[in-house]
């Protein structure tokens, strides 16, 4: 698997998870570069290695050459929505876990997301607690796929 490095010029390779499984592999794809700063700040302290995208191009780039043991992404994108995104994961990479962290709480967004194959959908302004919590469930679950509802935590 080809390495892929992000932003700040990290590199998160397979093998690099396999020889430390507490460093787990994030791939955060938001089209405001903030947000993603903010979120390969914050998992970083909380033992993550994370990798960012900022269109819908660049994440399906990351996510076809890089290794990843979770996608993180927002719904809308200049280029497209997330659940597209989502879906043209799911065609090569059907079991690593997709969280989408939208602004958008229309019940018809979080469908789409449920549909292209996400396994929760959570709610901007988040709730990092409840973001770290459904981060480790999907880890924890990566088999057991599960759709949580932002209210749930």
């Amino acid at each position: 698997m080809s390495e892929y490095f992000c932003r700040t010029g990290n590199e998160c390779t397979r093998a690099q998870t396999l020889m430390n499984p507490s460093r787990r592999c994030i791939l955060c794809i938001d089209s405001d570069l903030d947000t993603c700063l903010m979120m390969q700040t914050f998992l970083g302290l909380e033992g993550f290695e994370v990798r960012t995208a900022v269109s819908l191009s660049e994440g399906l780039d990351g996510a076809r050459n890089g290794y990843s043991d979770l996608y993180l992404m927002d719904f809308a994108f200049p280029d497209g929505t997330g659940a597209e995104l989502c879906q043209q994961i799911r065609a090569f990479d059907p079991a690593t876990p997709v969280i989408f962290c939208s602004g958008s709480a229309y019940p018809s967004q979080r469908e789409q997301a449920k549909r292209a194959g996400a396994d929760a959908y959570l709610v901007k302004p988040l709730d990092f607690e409840c973001l770290l919590q459904t981060i480790a469930n999907s880890l924890n679950s990566a088999s057991n796929r599960f759709f949580a509802k932002a209210s749930s935590c």
